[in-house]
């Protein structure tokens, strides 16, 4: 995963109700809570969610899937 611009939009899950509010003040296209990659806190809610996701844990090695493709992510810093 490459974060190449200043800012980059999620949306943390956990916390989101898919009201659209924050559509309103995103400084990009399209809404947080459709376009946006998504957070979760727990592998719970993770499970509970099938669209596009991003899934963090404390180990070393974290799993990312993103729209059901898996990928595997070194967090250990050098």
């Amino acid at each position: 995963m490459v974060l190449e611009k200043k800012h980059q939009i999620a949306n943390f899950a956990d916390f989101c109700n898919e009201c659209g509010n924050c559509d309103i003040f995103c400084p990009e296209d399209g809404g947080p809570y459709v376009l946006k990659p998504r957070f979760f806190g727990s592998r719970e809610s993770f499970r509970e969610f099938r669209t596009m996701m991003v899934f963090s844990s404390k180990e070393t090695m974290a799993a990312i899937p993103c729209s059901r493709a898996s990928a595997r992510m070194n967090t250990k810093a050098p």
